[in-house]
């Protein structure tokens, strides 16, 4: 969170662009934070996440993602905009869903045969 936190708190001006479209760079950073934020409510690391999981995991993150949007509007050379808020919300889901299927890979015992035959 703050990192998140400190890249909205960077000022851009007409010469220090990003190299990418600003909907990329929130897409990923808030990819991370949606795993990273399912993988904080999730008790089980080998069991499928709970749905009561990925309820709390998105509450959070959507709510922060949120808020670093009205961050962001304060900031100069930056803008709080709705589709910035969906670009981070699409990260987040493909973050939660990238950590169900780890832990779902997991849960099947996939990778701890792929182990065991090492």
């Amino acid at each position: 969170m703050a990192a998140i936190y400190w890249i909205s708190s960077l000022s851009f001006t007409q010469k220090t662009e990003p190299f990418l479209p600003d909907y990329v760079y929130h897409t990923l950073e808030f990819a991370v934070f949606g795993y990273l934020g399912l993988r904080m409510v999730h008790r089980s690391r080998t069991k499928y996440p709970t749905m009561s999981s990925f309820v709390l995991a998105l509450l959070f993150c959507i709510g922060y993602a949120a808020l670093d949007e009205v961050h962001q509007g304060y900031v100069p050379g930056r803008n709080s905009s709705l589709k910035d808020l969906l670009c981070d919300a699409g990260g987040i889901a493909m973050g939660m869903a990238a950590y169900a299927w780890v832990v779902g890979k997991a849960d099947a015992g996939e990778w701890g045969r792929a182990n065991a035959e090492r």
